[in-house]
């Protein structure tokens, strides 16, 4: 068991010394914007980030706006009702 051990360590320091590891320092590459506006609306880095997020991001409301809406529809759906 042991012999096999040896034999393993053997290969893994010759596979070491022959493929030392090599770092390729390139600069970070530029890519382009993701939201380019052609309109004459200008908008805030706030509102690009969001924008730049995607379609199917979800931008979520304050805790409080969707308890008040909450509470609103229910009023308005019982006095529906009676």
């Amino acid at each position: 068991m042991e012999n096999q051990y040896q034999n393993l360590n053997k290969k893994l320091d010759t596979l070491i010394k022959n493929n030392p590891k090599q770092h390729n320092m390139q600069k970070a590459t530029q890519f382009q914007t993701k939201v380019i506006n052609l309109s004459d609306k200008h908008f805030t880095k706030e509102q690009i980030s969001i924008i730049s997020l995607g379609p199917k991001h979800a931008i979520e409301k304050e805790l409080k706006k969707y308890i008040n809406e909450l509470i609103v529809d229910t009023e308005v759906a019982t006095a529906s009702v009676v």
